[in-house]
């Protein structure tokens, strides 16, 4: 489970540091003097690794969340093109084709409302033969809760029906401990890539992040054995056809 509690150091980032795990870098590949398109601010950490691994990176993400990553490349002194926008829909200005890597964080999802506005906008924004990475907690992950030092599950991975008020305040107390539901299934992500000329090469699944907290960590009493059996991340690489 990462360490939440390291504060960001830019001088890590000036002298050529790296945060992205092993996979996303093999999934990304040679980004040097590569146009990549980062869907999402965060706290800036994915964006200088980006650039640290040669890319030249446009950030797009609404004002207030680039606040922390513009910190951060300002103290790195390292350079970042920022564009306000929502990583659900990009921008026009962004939509040039002329975009070798794609990359979509972890969380990014989360804010998606409709995946097809979301990969269009992808797809428009990359050049033909384009890479697009998405690295992200796994639907799945959503579905289980404790029970004792073992998983139950506790949602639909398929999303739960609406209940009754009164059948709500019935349950309020076991409801409370339920991980939230999954926006989407893994089916609805590559299934939404696929239809939008793309062509998935890589979907892998992990039971943990390196670099993030999921909900799977939160769930400190069960075993590890338990939780190690549960997909947590996915990384997934598609390439743009045309």
């Amino acid at each position: 489970m990462p360490d939440d509690s390291d504060e960001l150091d830019p001088a890590f980032y000036t002298h050529g540091g790296i945060s992205l795990s092993e996979e996303e870098q093999a999934a990304l590949g040679d980004l040097h003097a590569k146009r990549v398109l980062l869907l999402g601010a965060g706290n800036g950490e994915d964006a200088l690794s980006l650039v640290n691994l040669g890319g030249e990176v446009t950030v797009v993400d609404e004002l207030e969340h680039m606040v922390e990553a513009k910190a951060l490349s300002q103290a790195a002194r390292l350079p970042l093109r920022f564009v306000e926008g929502s990583p659900s829909t990009i921008p026009l200005s962004l939509r040039d084709g002329g975009f070798d890597v794609a990359y979509a964080g972890f969380g990014g999802l989360g804010w998606v409302a409709d995946l097809d506005p979301w990969i269009i906008g992808i797809q428009e924004a990359l050049e033909k033969g384009g890479t697009l990475v998405v690295y992200d907690e796994h639907p799945f992950a959503f579905t289980v809760a404790p029970d004792d030092e073992r998983l139950a599950i506790a949602a639909s991975y398929f999303g739960a029906e609406e209940s009754d008020d009164d059948d709500d305040d019935d349950d309020d107390d076991e409801e409370s401990d339920l991980p939230d539901e999954p926006h989407w299934t893994l089916g609805d992500i590559v299934t939404a890539i696929g239809s939008h000329d793309f062509q998935v090469r890589t979907l892998l699944e992990f039971p943990e992040s390196e670099r993030f907290a999921t909900v799977l960590d939160d769930m400190e009493d069960v075993s590890p054995a338990y939780l190690a059996c549960v997909p947590g991340v996915f990384l997934l690489v598609a390439r743009k056809l045309g």
